[in-house]
């Protein structure tokens, strides 16, 4: 922060407050959630290992969230960078093995806005580990 001129810090300072007062994230920062959580385990025979930005369990949901800055956000989840969707499938597909029976709410903040763009299961799947995509 002291090596940022007033106007970055005021814009980081914006960006960070839109973030933490969006409704839909009040899981990713309740009491419980956690932040750059290591992830580490295989699905089937792909070692998957990360970090998730957000992350929080409830009796019927896992929350997982990425947060991109300095991007502004595509139209739509099918217009995200490859990327993007292969490594919240990757997180995904792990953490319904080790959740069974949670819906996995996958999704992407991006903080410029800020906006919280929800990634559909379908699109999920189609990034899958061991999923041949065409990107």
């Amino acid at each position: 922060w002291p090596r940022l001129d007033a106007a970055s810090r005021s814009e980081l300072a914006r960006q960070v407050r839109g973030v933490l007062e969006l409704p839909e994230l009040a899981a990713a920062f309740a009491p419980g959630s956690r932040s750059e959580q290591p992830i580490v385990g295989r699905v089937d025979d792909i070692v998957i290992a990360g970090q998730i930005d957000r992350f929080a369990v409830t009796d019927d949901a896992v929350y997982l969230v990425d947060f991109k800055s300095n991007r502004l956000p595509p139209p739509h989840p099918e217009a995200v960078p490859a990327a993007y969707l292969r490594q919240l499938a990757a997180y995904a597909a792990l953490l319904r093995s080790l959740y069974p029976g949670r819906e996995i709410r996958a999704g992407l903040v991006w903080t410029a806005v800020p906006v919280l763009m929800p990634i559909p299961a379908t699109v999920l799947a189609a990034y899958a580990p061991g999923r041949s995509v065409v990107a």
